[in-house]
């Protein structure tokens, strides 16, 4: 449908453009023709002044003497005709347009268009926009934010939210960045300190450092539910291959301790099941219920 769309505006064009060219073209007068035409009407109107008692005989007579003596010095003017395109030169460039206008036309969007992808629906394009126009205000908001935490340092709640606004535009070390800042106003918060472990692993591109896990361990430590601090620190020890089972052990707890809907049950069902695969493949077998680091190999 999109090529049929094509050829026929491009039949449409050819037209508009080569009509010109097929009609059949009177060559334009010369300069001496349009003089003597001019000096035809001289003459008469000579006649016709001194019929009207405006001119003497004698005068009439000279002035056509003058009018008559120009009309014979055009005969003697070698003028060229007017430049202009002769059959064969019409032709010539109807072949070249016919060939060249489509061929261009097809090279050009197939340089610039996007012939190779499917149609996307309006609404979808629509879409799409307004959500790249809502990521730039909230990029605006967040740059705002960010000078103003500039003035006040010492906002424990601004440079937490600051951290979360860069997590959600995707820059994870700005983001570990503010709540580091945050960290150090409030270390005995593990609401923050949770968060905060959790913008390095993101900066990590998923690895747990050191001090990820020490802010995990640390927030578990004074709240214990807290479920982003378990499942990280279950992260941390399934990156170290003689804690995997302490690893399977805390993601199966979370994982019946975690409701039906949670959002994140999904994902850590995933986790615990690559982990369960991991051990059977090293010969390991862990029993949830028995404590911490009891295993059989």
């Amino acid at each position: 449908m999109f090529w049929a769309s094509v050829a026929a505006l491009t039949v449409v064009v050819l037209a508009v453009v080569l009509f010109p060219l097929f009609r059949r073209r009177e060559p334009a007068p010369t300069r001496a023709a349009r003089d003597a035409s001019v000096y035809r009407a001289q003459l008469a109107e000579i006649d016709e002044d001194m019929a009207q008692g405006l001119l003497t005989p004698e005068e009439a007579e000279n002035a056509r003497t003058e009018v008559e003596r120009r009309i014979l010095a055009l005969a003697t003017v070698d003028e060229p005709a007017y430049p202009g395109f002769g059959v064969w030169a019409r032709r010539a460039l109807i072949v070249v347009i016919v060939l060249l206008l489509p061929a261009g036309t097809v090279a050009v969007y197939a340089k610039l268009g996007a012939p190779g992808y499917p149609d996307r629906p309006l609404a979808q394009r629509t879409d799409e926009l307004r959500q790249m126009a809502e990521t730039k205000r909230f990029e605006e908001m967040v740059e705002g934010l960010a000078a103003k935490m500039e003035k006040n340092p010492d906002d424990v709640k601004g440079w937490a939210m600051l951290g979360r606004s860069y997590m959600v535009l995707g820059r994870r070390s700005e983001s570990a960045k503010a709540y580091a800042r945050a960290y150090d106003l409030s270390p005995e918060d593990p609401a923050i300190a949770s968060a905060y472990g959790e913008a390095l692993v993101h900066a990590g591109d998923g690895l747990v450092p050191d001090l990820a896990r020490s802010l995990f361990e640390q927030t578990l430590e004074r709240n214990p539910d807290n479920v982003t601090a378990q499942f990280y620190l279950g992260l941390a020890y399934a990156q170290t291959n003689n804690e995997l089972p302490r690893a399977l052990e805390i993601w199966t707890k979370l994982e019946k301790n975690s409701p039906p809907d949670a959002p994140w049950l999904a994902t850590l069902k995933r986790h615990i099941r690559l982990l369960e695969n991991k051990l059977k493949e090293r010969g390991i077998t862990v029993d949830p219920k028995a404590p911490t680091g009891d295993t059989q190999g």
